[in-house]
């Protein structure tokens, strides 16, 4: 999957089987530049989700919504627990 097709994804609020294996690519390459990479786009799905858009993302398992901030943050911590604890862990418990 090249960046404009997941770029493209993750602008709808999508994080597919593909996306997500990209995701955790860059979280276990684990390196500043794949994590910044990785940052950003989790980064817009959170904003996408904090403007109240519904995110439809693969888990590993199976697909889930989700809708609520918790949900988002929750998804992260699971999936991708590094990543998380870069950059959402101080947010995510002080809500």
């Amino acid at each position: 999957m090249n960046n404009r097709e997941l770029d493209s994804e993750i602008a709808n609020g999508y994080v597919s089987i593909d996306s997500l294996k990209e995701f955790r690519d860059a979280e276990i390459y684990g390196t500043a530049t794949p994590m910044q990479w990785l940052e950003k786009r989790l980064r817009i799905l959170e904003k996408l989700n904090k403007e109240g858009r519904g995110l439809r993302v693969f888990d590993g398992t199976t697909y889930i919504v989700i809708q609520e901030k918790s949900e988002f943050y929750k998804w992260c911590a699971t999936v991708f627990p590094d990543a998380y604890k870069s950059f959402f862990s101080e947010r995510a418990d002080g809500e």
